[in-house]
């Protein structure tokens, strides 16, 4: 945020900061794909229940497991697509237009980073079965 303001705050006064676009861009994919996993562990996404909420307990239990399988399923997909991009960039390297920052370990975080993703949903998916499978025996 401070280099944000300050590259701002210079753009207008016409002594613009080269290349802020481009640093701002991969700072900003670090920071979400850093987040991610980390949210994901702590259960802490935003969900409305306006609809859910209302349903019967097991009803939202097969919703919440079956959430956590199809963002597992996104997660790797997103995983096996850098995985490859990664190797390809191992290949053939690319770097930024103005600046020539090297993308290749931008690539490698988003790759171990959407693999921690996977896994945490992984983690997930077995607590909620966990949790479905306790609620379901009390309830006997």
């Amino acid at each position: 945020m401070l280099f944000l303001t300050i590259s701002s705050a210079l753009r207008s006064g016409n002594h613009p900061i080269l290349g802020d676009v481009e640093i701002t861009s991969l700072l900003m994919v670090c920071i979400i794909f850093f987040g991610i996993p980390y949210t994901q562990s702590k259960d802490a996404h935003i969900k409305i229940g306006l609809f859910a909420d209302r349903l019967p307990w097991y009803l939202q239990k097969v919703l919440d497991i079956t959430s956590s399988i199809l963002t597992f399923f996104m997660a790797s997909i997103i995983s096996i697509v850098y995985y490859h991009t990664t190797l390809r960039y191992i290949e053939n390297p690319e770097f930024s237009v103005l600046l020539n920052i090297p993308l290749l370990p931008f690539k490698i975080l988003i790759f171990i980073l959407s693999l921690l993703w996977a896994v945490e949903c992984i983690l997930k998916l077995f607590l909620d079965i966990s949790k479905s499978r306790e609620t379901y025996r009390e309830g006997e």
